[in-house]
């Protein structure tokens, strides 16, 4: 997953499979979907999807780069700039 989309993929097939799975009133989402804004994520799945991408990436996520974990998109990005630097 050496790419954006790969990264986005991967996000988003996480979010959809191990938090949305649990919670089937949550809906559809998008890439631009803002997670805990509507309610889909809260702060436990915050950390599950910080686990997920750490561990995946192995990266180490700074606190502001967590609280800009507002959608897929940008969970994305971040894990990119990090990869990049």
């Amino acid at each position: 997953m050496k790419t954006e989309t790969g990264v986005r993929d991967a996000v988003r097939s996480f979010v959809c499979a191990q938090i949305l799975a649990a919670d089937s009133g949550a809906g559809e989402i998008t890439d631009d979907t803002e997670l805990v804004q509507r309610g889909i994520v809260d702060s436990i799945n915050v950390l599950r999807i910080v686990d997920f991408v750490e561990e995946n990436w192995e990266i180490l996520l700074e606190p502001e780069d967590i609280y800009q974990f507002t959608t897929i998109e940008r969970i994305a990005a971040i894990v990119q700039s990090k990869r990049s630097a």
